[in-house]
C-alpha cells in the first residue's frame, strides 16, 4: 500500500479515479500506481485534476497532492 495526503484550504471529499475516496487533508491508503485525483463540489479550486505516479511513500512520509482555491474573478467590464 501507497498513502497519499490530499491538501485543500478547507473540508473537501476527494475522488481517485472518479469515485469517491475520503477527507481530503488526511492521509489515505492507495494501491501503488497511477492515479486521477480530484475534489468533490463546486469548482472552486485548482487544478481540475492531477494525474500521478504514487509509489515509494511510508505512512509517515506520504505523498503530498495539493489543490488551491481558484482566486476570485475580479470585476468585469469597462466604461461606457
Amino acid at each position: 500500500m501507497e498513502y497519499v495526503r490530499v491538501t485543500f484550504p478547507g473540508p473537501r471529499k476527494v475522488l481517485l479515479d472518479g469515485r469517491e475516496f475520503g477527507p481530503a487533508n488526511q492521509t489515505l491508503m492507495v494501491e501503488e500506481g497511477h492515479h486521477l485525483f480530484a475534489l468533490d463540489g463546486p469548482a472552486d479550486f485548482e487544478p481540475e485534476s492531477q494525474e500521478v505516479l504514487v509509489q515509494f511513500t511510508l505512512s509517515t512520509i506520504p505523498m503530498v497532492i495539493a489543490f488551491t482555491r481558484k482566486a476570485p474573478a475580479g470585476p468585469s467590464g469597462g466604461s461606457t
